[in-house]
């Protein structure tokens, strides 16, 4: 299986985080910008519906003004006042100065089609133009005369074909009173040729526009003329049909609306003068293109600025984490058991630090090692060398024995034929000659032995006292190597205090969000700041995980080292024991040889005289019985405590072979070590 490394990983699950963070930043971002742009457009339509509204209003509202004027004009007061009949219409008094008045004003205002007015006495209309009413004219069947009386003021009729001027037209009016008594009726026809220029210096953007409708629904003004007086906007079906209703009745607001294929921003306000209404539309593709095209300089800025951050991750990872395959290597030779390498790292942070600490293992381990093998050696050539000596002193012991059974086995004979000692003599002399010769060399063996036992003692204790250095020095070891457990506990302490400073730091970054939230437009700036502070403390938090992680690796092999050096202490224990119990057994192998040894030398001193003595035999023979009474009893004794040093040398030699075997378990063992 193809092995992944540490910075491969953290990049891609660094590029992830990205992904899914700087996606729901897109996201929020897109909604917020374009909550904005529906805040800021509805604004923006709701204010232009409201200034063409005021447009068309001041503009209807002024030739309402005009109109007033024309009423308390005196002139126009008198006429109305006097003229009885329509045959005065062109012969009243004030009739020349009256038209003169309307034409003067007719003539400042280019929107003006004519100025007007119906006597109520005289029932007739006169106006510019030297207009006169056919005498067909009724007043009262005018369809605007009723209203014009019941508006109690200006009156605004709806906009129509006139068959004279060939345009539409529209009449302001207001009906004339003099002592409260109506004589009349004031009225100026207005051209609507004003209005497009008007709901035109209106228009949001390339797609938007407006409308402009009467209080009968239908279109006064439009950018498709073919709309124009046709049809009633109240008769369409679907969203504009139901604008409509609501323009005509005056109410006021924003909505969304389909027209054909595409969705508007439709806001309208009434013109309160004349009960007209605005309407202004603009196409929602057109209010959310620079939010399209900010979308995608945004998602283009954010695929880079992910590249751009995984890669820095990658190689600064990549760079800081190429220490890690040198020491999975030297960990890999240390398990090999070769100990003669060291890393070479110059870096200042957590790997260089442990680096240095496993360098410093490596020499400490280097020097027990060596220390273990020289001692090994040592024990290895003295228990050789007990082995030796106590298979010298076995000989010797066995000699001993056959000795002693031979001697008992004479001083048998020698009781059985004590009345044949006479003729004896010269044999027996012979004989404790022979005996002689034969103590003299069981006491040299004694004394050899004594000698081997004591060497065999003094190598003990030196194997004794190179155990106990063994030991201190694994002791040693074990110590540091829970030493190096330790640091690892104080980096991963570090480590979780890391963890902290980045959840602080991610808390501090949302609370800076939040005040800066609150700060709307001025905190925009520290909006940024504050993501980016969050990102950061989250990558810290990443990436102390990962030491984390790191240094429990370390920690697990800190403990098996730990395990292992704790073995070794304990076997290093087992092998102190035993030399130990060989000390002691040597002491009392010397005790008895030295028993021994003291005894062969009363025995060959005795003989020695038994020799020298021979010409008293004779007369001693009589004693011969009891003396080899005597001396059997002794030679028993001999036997046994021979018998009783051959038990105890085996012991010594089973004990010998024990040391050795575990000398060479120990040289193999560390035979694996190279140094």
């Amino acid at each position: 299986m193809k092995r992944q490394s540490i910075s491969t990983k953290v990049s891609l699950i660094l590029f992830v985080v990205i992904a899914i963070v700087l996606s729901f930043t897109a996201v929020i971002v897109n909604m917020y910008t374009k909550n904005i742009l529906t805040q800021n457009i509805e604004k923006e339509v709701a204010l232009e519906s409201k200034s063409v509204a005021n447009q068309v209003n001041n503009f209807f509202k002024g030739k309402g003004n005009l109109v007033d004027q024309i009423t308390s004009n005196q002139t126009v007061l008198h006429y109305l006042n006097t003229a009885k009949t329509r045959d005065e219409a062109l012969t009243n008094t004030y009739y020349k100065d009256m038209i003169q008045s309307l034409e003067a004003t007719k003539n400042t205002d280019a929107d003006i089609a004519m100025i007007w007015v119906a006597s109520e006495q005289g029932n007739f209309l006169t106006g510019t133009g030297n207009v006169l009413s056919n005498t067909d004219f009724d007043l009262n069947e005018r369809p605007w005369y009723k209203p014009v009386k019941d508006a109690q003021g200006i009156y605004y009729t709806d906009p129509y074909m006139d068959q004279v001027f060939g345009k539409v037209i529209l009449s302001v009016m207001k009906e004339v009173k003099v002592n409260d008594k109506p004589v009349g009726i004031v009225a100026i026809d207005l051209f609507l040729d004003s209005i497009p220029s008007i709901m035109e210096q209106y228009k949001i953007g390339e797609t938007g526009y407006s409308i402009l409708l009467a209080p009968d629904g239908n279109i006064i003004y439009h950018p498709n003329k073919e709309l124009i007086m046709k049809e009633p906007l109240t008769n369409e079906t679907g969203d504009m049909g139901a604008i409509a209703k609501k323009m005509i009745a005056g109410e006021n607001g924003l909505e969304e609306a389909t027209l054909g294929d595409k969705r508007y921003y439709a806001g309208y306000e009434p013109v309160k003068s004349a009960g007209w209404s605005v309407a202004t539309a603009v196409t929602q593709d057109e209010v959310f293109m620079p939010l399209k095209s900010m979308a995608k300089t945004v998602l283009i800025t954010f695929v880079i600025t992910a590249i751009i951050l995984v890669a820095m991750t990658y190689f600064l990872l990549k760079s800081m984490l190429k220490n890690l395959s040198n020491m999975s290597e030297m960990i890999n030779k240390i398990a090999a058991g070769d100990l003669r390498h060291r890393l070479d790292i110059k870096s200042k942070d957590e790997l260089g630090q442990v680096s240095n600490d496993l360098n410093g293992m490596l020499d400490n381990l280097n020097g027990l090692v060596q220390v273990v093998q020289e001692n090994a050696t040592q024990v290895a050539a003295s228990s050789e060398q007990l082995n030796v000596s106590t298979d010298q002193t076995a000989q010797a012991a066995q000699l001993v024995a056959g000795t002693v059974d031979s001697i008992t086995a004479g001083t048998l004979q020698q009781s059985n034929n004590t009345k044949k000692a006479t003729e004896t003599v010269v044999k027996m002399s012979e004989t404790f000659q022979t005996v002689s010769i034969d103590s003299d060399t069981v006491a040299k063996s004694s004394e050899e032995a004594v000698q081997k036992a004591r060497s065999g003692e003094e190598a003990v204790v030196s194997a004794m006292s190179q155990m106990e250095t063994i030991k201190e020095t694994v002791n040693t070891a074990a110590n540091i190597i829970a030493k190096l457990g330790e640091r690892s506990n104080e980096i991963d302490q570090i480590v979780d205090t890391i963890s902290d400073i980045s959840n602080q730091t991610n808390l501090l970054a949302l609370n800076a969000s939040i005040e800066a939230s609150r700060a709307g437009e001025h905190g925009k700036g520290f909006t940024v700041v504050a993501n980016e502070v969050k990102k950061l403390a989250e990558q810290s938090k990443q990436a102390a995980g990962q030491i984390g992680d790191l240094i429990k690796e370390i920690q697990t092999d800190t403990d098996l080292a730990v395990d292992s050096i704790n073995n070794g202490t304990h076997e290093v224990e087992k092998g102190s024991d035993a030399v130990q119990t060989a000390g002691v057994t040597f002491n009392e192998i010397t005790s008895i040889v030295s028993q021994v040894s003291e005894q062969m030398k009363a025995i060959s001193s005795s003989i020695q005289k038994l020799s020298s003595s021979t010409g008293y035999v004779v007369e001693m023979i009589q004693n011969v019985d009891d003396l080899a009474d005597s001396a059997r009893e002794n030679f028993e004794n001999v036997a046994a405590a021979a018998e009783e040093q051959t038990a105890t040398l085996e012991e010594i030699a089973s004990s010998s072979e024990e040391l050795s075997s575990m000398a060479l378990e120990l040289q193999e063992a560390v035979s694996k070590f190279k140094i």
